[in-house]
């Protein structure tokens, strides 16, 4: 038999997340760049990160802002290096203005290089939040999209025995 888990015991197994690393970087005029990193990434973090791209896909639509599709695969790596290091990142939340930030990250040099420092399980833990969110996102729209089409389709019934057509001789 087992150990009695307590909280104590938890905030141990997840001591990992607040690990940094520094990755050194040298610019393009030879000044050297230290980026800290968190290599591993909370539940909450991811579920931030989540919850801001889909903000900045809802901004976009309303500012009317086109994103190549070839693009949106970068759109999440961004992400990543912007709530997982220590970039300093506009706080504006106008999808356009994010959108001129992403553009600068994705060409610059060390985007790749920066990427890779991340480990791999962190980053598909990204990836998979966001399948599993869009996953519920459809279940709950199919689900009631039915319902509310049962209900429309009852009231449809009612407004038939509601509303008869008053005959002419009356």
């Amino acid at each position: 038999m087992g150990k009695q888990l307590s909280i104590a015991n938890l905030e141990e197994e997840i001591s990992h997340f607040d690990e940094v690393v520094e990755v050194d970087f040298e610019g393009r005029n030879g000044e050297k760049y230290t980026i800290k990193i968190k290599p591993f990434f909370k539940p909450e973090k991811v579920r931030n990160l989540v919850v801001e791209l889909i903000d900045f896909y809802k901004k976009a639509e309303e500012e009317k802002l086109k994103i190549p599709e070839f693009e949106q695969e970068d759109l999440i790596p961004f992400f990543i290096i912007k709530h997982f290091t220590n970039i300093k990142f506009t706080r504006s939340k106008k999808a356009k203005k994010v959108y001129e930030e992403f553009k600068t990250a994705i060409n610059a040099a060390m985007f790749i290089p920066l990427l890779d420092a991340f480990p791999q399980e962190s980053i598909q833990a990204v990836y998979e939040r966001i399948y599993d969110q869009i996953e519920k996102t459809a279940q709950f729209k199919e689900k009631y999209l039915e319902q509310a089409q049962a209900i429309l389709g009852e009231m449809k019934d009612n407004t038939k025995v509601l509303y008869k057509p008053e005959s002419k001789s009356e």
